[in-house]
């Protein structure tokens, strides 16, 4: 059984495609929760840069600067 990461995304759903064992089923599940989740994350991360004031990406900016103003100042 060959896997393809590599940005390609598990091919599932495929005219006479039978999962095999109950494992193929499991790391299928695994590979699109994931890819879901690491989609969610670079959607939040995208919606912060191009918006850049939101309330979530200026607290992480604020939370950011006061933690590098203190190191610098102690």
């Amino acid at each position: 059984m060959v896997h393809r990461w590599g940005g390609q995304r598990f091919q599932r759903g495929r005219a006479g495609h039978v999962p095999n064992s109950r494992l193929t089923t499991a790391s299928a599940q695994a590979a699109d929760r994931a890819n879901a989740i690491g989609q969610s994350v670079s959607r939040r991360r995208a919606a912060m840069t191009d918006e850049g004031e939101t309330a979530f990406g200026s607290q992480i900016r604020y939370r950011a600067e006061s933690l590098t103003s203190g190191q610098l100042s102690s």
